[in-house]
């Protein structure tokens, strides 16, 4: 009689296919797929109703549809910024074009998904690109993802911080809550393959060249090293924006969906800024985002190496800022949330999890008085 347990063992997967065909040099990453297959299976029914649950009480204030039609829908075409030469394979790079999202994000709560998708990135991995995704067919927090992808042919950061990265803990999420957090990584192969990655959670594991590391800790290393390819490359030139102020988003939630890409520093630089009153976003001037400009690299505090600087000019108590929101060179959507009157937290989006303030992608914005009649900020 056969062993049900050991026909559906990952470990006797890879090797029966091994031993089927093993001059097939394709053999080991599809074993090692149908291996993740097994494993998420494994622990699917474990994860896939809390999150369930905690989908189904969330506040959904966009659709998906809706969510990619206002990432697709911001910039004009231009397809010579941000590309790079041959990076030696023949192969034209540019991070605007390769590997685009897909028009309707994975929902990671269907069984078709999880067929779909794999959780392993291979060391010979080309470009990541990060996507958003749906449990359920729908978030409580909406964000936008970078509109470029990571070219692993121009540099390798992103692989040589990964190894550096610890084993991923198996009992660090055994006492908390799970929310959902779902995104995905679309990566492409020399051999012309493209595979996308799921993450569901925080507590999700991705094997990243053979190691198992907690998904977050590849979020930021995928962020980190996108950081430091924007210093090399030009950013597409941005035409119509396309963003709208919601209005049906509860609480101090944005009202207009957050990048989660590179966190703002010192080289960041704006292309509109908006302030999202009531309605359609005023925009302001573009002298004033010149200035915006001009004062931003010494008018910010990294909150990852000082605290934060106590400031307040406010001539009365109760003062109300309305949310206002800085769009970079390079499409990101920021946002800037108000503290007292001139002091300001920036950051894109950070997680579900993400403190209130201060928070690794966060810095402090205290503009001079000039630049914040400007922008008409408090």
């Amino acid at each position: 009689m056969k062993d049900p347990k050991r026909d559906g063992d990952p470990e006797r997967i890879r090797e029966v296919l091994a031993r089927v065909t093993p001059k097939d040099p394709g053999v080991s990453a599809r074993a090692a797929k149908v291996a993740a297959r097994a494993r998420r299976q494994r622990t699917r029914h474990g994860t896939a109703g809390v999150l369930a649950v905690a989908a189904t009480a969330a506040v959904v204030v966009m659709t998906p549809h809706l969510l990619t039609s206002i990432r697709t829908q911001n910039i004009g075409p231009d397809t010579n910024a941000g590309a790079s030469s041959s990076p030696g394979d023949g192969r034209r790079v540019d991070p605007f074009a390769t590997t685009p999202c897909p028009a309707t994000p994975y929902d990671l709560g269907t069984a078709a998904a999880d067929q779909q998708t794999t959780d392993g990135i291979r060391g010979d991995v080309q470009s990541i690109r990060l996507c958003a995704a749906t449990v359920d067919g729908g978030t409580d927090r909406p964000w936008l993802p970078p509109r470029d992808a990571l070219e692993l042919a121009l540099d390798d950061d992103f692989l040589a911080s990964v190894r550096q990265l610890p084993e991923a803990d198996p009992d660090r999420c055994a006492a908390i809550r799970v929310a959902p957090d779902p995104y995905t990584f679309v990566v492409a192969y020399p051999d012309g393959s493209v595979e996308t990655v799921a993450v569901s959670n925080q507590c999700s594991d991705l094997t990243v060249t053979g190691r198992r590391v907690a998904s977050g800790d590849v979020l930021v290393a995928f962020q980190d090293a996108l950081a430091q390819q924007r210093q090399r490359l030009q950013p597409e030139q941005l035409t119509a924006l396309g963003i709208g102020c919601l209005d049906n988003v509860p609480g101090p939630d944005p009202r207009v969906p957050l990048t989660r890409g590179a966190r703002p520093d010192t080289e960041t630089r704006f292309t509109k800024f908006l302030v999202c009153a009531s309605g359609d976003p005023g925009v302001a001037e573009p002298a004033a985002v010149q200035l915006l400009n001009d004062e931003w690299p010494t008018a910010i505090r990294d909150l990852n190496t000082r605290p934060a600087k106590q400031v307040d000019r406010c001539p009365a108590a109760g003062v109300i800022a309305p949310p206002t929101y800085g769009v970079t060179t390079w499409g990101d959507v920021i946002g800037f949330s108000f503290r007292r009157c001139g002091n300001y937290f920036v950051s894109g989006y950070s997680g579900p999890d993400a403190p209130d303030e201060g928070g690794v992608e966060s810095v402090q914005f205290l503009p001079s008085n000039k630049l914040a009649d400007a922008l008409r900020l408090p």
